[in-house]
C-alpha cells in the first residue's frame, strides 16, 4: 500500500517521538489530546490492527506521543539513541500509511549541553542525528505531503531535572532568566502541527528561551 498527497485523507495525524514519559504525560496535559502510545516496532503484524482501532472516530488531528518499548540496542548508548530516531521515522510512516493520514512527525531532543555527562553525549547525539535523519526524508515525504521538524527543547518544568545541570547554571546561562514551560512547548508543537505552518519542513526550532543562540558558545569551560 502507499501513501501520497491525492491518497492520504484530509485528516492530520501528529507524530511526536522523543523525551521520557514524563514528557509525554506532561504534553498530554498541556495538549489537552489523547495521545496513542505505539511500540517502535512499525512491521510489527499487531501495529496496523491497533492503529485502525485506537484511530476510529478520534478528531483530527490525532496526536501521538511514542514511550513504547524500543528495539533491541547496541551496547553503545549513542548508537542506541540513533537507531531509536530512526525506529520512530520508520514506525511514524507505518502509522501515516495504515491510517491514510497526512503526516507530520515531530523530533523531541533536548538542547545541547542541557543534561550531566554522558547524558549530555547522548542527546548531543541525538539531536545531530534527528537533524540529518530528516534530511533524508523530507524529499519522499514531501512528495507524499507529509511534513518532518526537530523541536529542541530547553530547561522545563515539569520535566525530570535528575539528569540536568546545576540549577544555578542552568539559569545564569538562558537569556529569558527562567526555565520554559509544557504549556510553551506544547504552542510550539500546535504551531508546528497547524495549517499555519504548511511550508514548514525539515527544519529545527529551538524552544529554548536563548540557550542555543548564548550558552553553547561555552560549551564544557564552565558547564
Amino acid at each position: 500500500m502507499t501513501a501520497d498527497a491525492s491518497t492520504t485523507s484530509s485528516g492530520r495525524l501528529v507524530l511526536l517521538s522523543g523525551g521520557s514519559e514524563r514528557l509525554a504525560a506532561g504534553l498530554r496535559e498541556s495538549l489537552a489530546a489523547r495521545l496513542l502510545t505505539v511500540p517502535l516496532d512499525g512491521l510489527h503484524p499487531h501495529t496496523a490492527t491497533s492503529i485502525d482501532r485506537d484511530l476510529a472516530g478520534w478528531p483530527d488531528p490525532v496526536v501521538w506521543v511514542h514511550a513504547g518499548p524500543a528495539p533491541p540496542q547496541p551496547t553503545d548508548a549513542t548508537s542506541a539513541a540513533v537507531t531509536v530516531l530512526e525506529a520512530a521515522l520508520d514506525a511514524a510512516e507505518a502509522v501515516a500509511v495504515s491510517a491514510e493520514r497526512r503526516l507530520v512527525f515531530m523530533f523531541l531532543v533536548p538542547a545541547p549541553g542541557l543534561w550531566r555527562s554522558p547524558q549530555d553525549r547522548v542527546g548531543t547525539v541525538a539531536a545531530a542525528a534527528a537533524e540529518s535523519l530528516a534530511r533524508t526524508r523530507v524529499a519522499g515525504w514531501s512528495a507524499r505531503g507529509w511534513r518532518i521538524a526537530t523541536i529542541v527543547y530547553g530547561p522545563h518544568d515539569g520535566l525530570d531535572q535528575a539528569a540536568w545541570q546545576d540549577e544555578r547554571q542552568l539559569l545564569r546561562r538562558v537569556p529569558m532568566g527562567r526555565y520554559g514551560t509544557l504549556a510553551e512547548l506544547a504552542g510550539v508543537i500546535r504551531f508546528v502541527a497547524s495549517d499555519a505552518a504548511g511550508y514548514l519542513t525539515g527544519s529545527t526550532i529551538r524552544a529554548d528561551g536563548g540557550w542555543t543562540a548564548y550558552s553553547w558558545i561555552y560549551p564544557y569551560r564552565t558547564i
